[in-house]
């Protein structure tokens, strides 16, 4: 009895995941914050960086049809994604992987637990292997979390299906000596998601990148906190959404300088802060208890 019952489960789950909505990586509300750590020479330099779809903006390549990613720095790739969630990158002169094909897979959604992911790197070929594969809830989105095992030439890794590698979007062709790479946050039009390893996220509006970071160093307190929080150091008209971690908007009041909220009404539990100015977005977590 317990045999059968454990294999209706595990049918379930399977069902679950399968017949569960695909939520594609290549989106023109999307924006990835990264941070990226180059050791090329010593001290190592640290930077950080957005990428995000143009509206629009395609180019066709050997007959197949690519979206234009920019980085707020003036990168550009080219990337598709098929109707087999597969994500494919066309190898331009700013971003050359040592492979010996112009086109590179980047990720393949469809993956199921043991199936295995090859990258061609350095005249040879690197293998991963899917370990397993849970739901994820991002605000009230479920995605697949992918669990990556690279069989020892790296650290590590996980896929959420939409966003990406846990080392950024092309995290799965970094190799450790070079560097490190960790994706800070991903926000789109319906969700706003903060890596585990991070409490909050700087972002900034590709179209007003020569606006001062400054204007985004803002602290939040009491955190913890149990009836109020406070804001300081917002420096121009900012639109402030509360979010709790199914998605629902709690609250959302537009202010400009130091602000109280009152919280005393929030169930127990972590929330999501979104700070939206004309030239970017503050994401931070706080916890109600």
């Amino acid at each position: 009895m317990r045999k059968i019952t454990l294999f209706l489960c595990l049918l379930f789950f399977a069902s679950i995941i399968k017949s569960q909505t695909y939520y594609p990586l290549v989106n023109s509300t999307a924006i990835w914050h990264e941070q990226e750590v180059h050791c090329s020479g010593w001290p190592c330099s640290m930077f950080y960086v957005n990428y995000y779809f143009p509206a629009n903006l395609e180019v066709t390549i050997n007959q197949k049809q690519y979206r234009i990613l920019e980085s707020y720095e003036g990168d550009y790739f080219f990337i598709r994604e098929d109707s087999s969630k597969k994500v494919f990158l066309y190898q331009t002169p700013n971003m050359q992987f040592n492979t010996d094909t112009s086109e590179i897979l980047l990720y393949d959604f469809n993956l199921q637990p043991g199936d295995t992911f090859k990258i061609n790197r350095f005249n040879g070929q690197l293998k991963s292997i899917v370990d397993s594969i849970e739901m994820l809830n991002i605000g009230g989105q479920l995605r697949k979390r992918f669990y990556i095992n690279r069989l020892g030439y790296g650290p590590n890794l996980t896929w959420i299906e939409g966003i990406g590698s846990s080392f950024g979007l092309f995290g799965n062709y970094y190799i450790p000596f070079e560097g490190w790479h960790s994706l800070l946050c991903y926000n789109d039009s319906l969700i706003n998601y903060i890596s585990p390893e991070y409490n909050d996220c700087i972002g900034y509006n590709p179209l007003n990148i020569n606006e001062k970071a400054d204007n985004f160093i803002i602290k939040i307190y009491p955190n913890p906190a149990s009836d109020y929080i406070y804001i300081e150091n917002i420096k121009e008209k900012a639109r402030i959404e509360i979010y709790n971690m199914d998605g629902m908007l709690q609250q959302y009041l537009n202010v400009n300088g130091y602000i109280t909220i009152d919280i005393r009404n929030f169930p127990n539990g972590l929330y999501l802060i979104k700070l939206q100015t004309d030239i970017g977005v503050v994401i931070k977590k706080f916890v109600k208890q």
